[in-house]
C-alpha cells in the first residue's frame, strides 16, 4: 500500500512566500519517501473554515488582484519545487476560502500553469456552494 497524498495548508496570500516554502519542502520530501506523486494544497490565508459562527457564504474570503497575484506566483513555485521530485501539485478549492466557488475555481485554472497545478475536483464541496456546478 502507498500514500497516494496529505493535505498542505498554503499562506500565500498572506505571509511571505518563504513562510510556505521550507514546510512544504518538507512536506514534499516525505510524501515522496512514502511513494506519493501528489501534494494536495489549499490556501487558507483569510480562512474561515472551522468557524462556526462565521457564515461560510456571506463572510467567506474574496483575494484582492494583489493576493491572487501571490497565489499565482506562489503556486507555481510549488509546482516546480514539486516537479523536482517527478510529483505534481493539485488544488484542493475549499468551503470558506479564497477559492469557494466556481468563478473562482475557473480564475484559478485560467490563472494557473497546468503543467505546474493540477485541480483537485473536490465535488462535495462544488455541490455545497451549489450556485452554478459547471466549470467551462
Amino acid at each position: 500500500m502507498e500514500i497516494a497524498s496529505a493535505w498542505f495548508s498554503t499562506f500565500l496570500t498572506t505571509k511571505p512566500l518563504e513562510e510556505t516554502v521550507t514546510p512544504f519542502i518538507e512536506h514534499r520530501d516525505f510524501l515522496y519517501e512514502m511513494g506519493a506523486k501528489v501534494i494536495v494544497v489549499s490556501e487558507q490565508g483569510h480562512s474561515i473554515q472551522g468557524l462556526m459562527d462565521v457564515p461560510l457564504f456571506k463572510e467567506k474570503p474574496v483575494f484582492t488582484p494583489t493576493e491572487w497575484s501571490s497565489l499565482i506566483e506562489g503556486l507555481h513555485h510549488l509546482g516546480k519545487l514539486a516537479r523536482e521530485k517527478d510529483m505534481h501539485i493539485v488544488y484542493h478549492h475549499h468551503m470558506g476560502t479564497g477559492v469557494q466557488t466556481t468563478e473562482e475555481i475557473e480564475q484559478l485554472m485560467e490563472l494557473t500553469n497546468p503543467e505546474l497545478v493540477s485541480l483537485l475536483f473536490d465535488t462535495g464541496h462544488l455541490v455545497f456552494q451549489a450556485k452554478n456546478l459547471f466549470i467551462s
